[in-house]
């Protein structure tokens, strides 16, 4: 019963998908198809490079200085790597800091398992100790 519900729902939406690109089908073959453009589709975008050339590059030269566009494109670019990089340097400082200071609190720390292995040695003399012998 649990797997029979999901293949209905599956083979259900299936036959609903075809049913809907069948009648879209019918719909297309009705529609005339719009005659097809002289040349092929390369020639055809060639055209549309050249008219988008001619009318940005050399209609309106005097509204945008492409060059300055450019270099001021470059320098924001060039700004945020180096932010970018500053940030990058800043956090590698703060890793060798914290590193150093771990580094100097296990020097510091160096006898601390010594002292842990006296007091785990005392508490089991004092058990034992404590137990009365038989």
């Amino acid at each position: 019963m649990e797997k029979t519900i999901p293949f209905f729902l599956l083979g259900a939406s299936f036959f609903g998908l075809l049913a809907i690109f069948l009648s879209k089908i019918r719909i297309l073959k009705n529609v005339e198809a719009p005659l097809k453009a002289e040349g092929n589709s390369l020639s055809r975008f060639k055209q549309g490079g050249r008219r988008f050339y001619t009318l940005f590059f050399k209609k309106i030269p005097g509204l945008i200085h492409w060059d300055l566009l450019f270099q001021k494109i470059l320098s924001k670019i060039r700004v945020l790597a180096l932010k970018a990089e500053n940030q990058a340097g800043s956090l590698l400082v703060q890793v060798r800091e914290h590193s150093r200071e771990r580094k100097e609190q296990k020097i510091n720390n160096e006898d601390y398992w010594q002292k842990i292995g006296k007091l785990t040695l005392k508490r089991g003399r004092k058990k034992k100790e404590t137990t009365p012998e038989n």
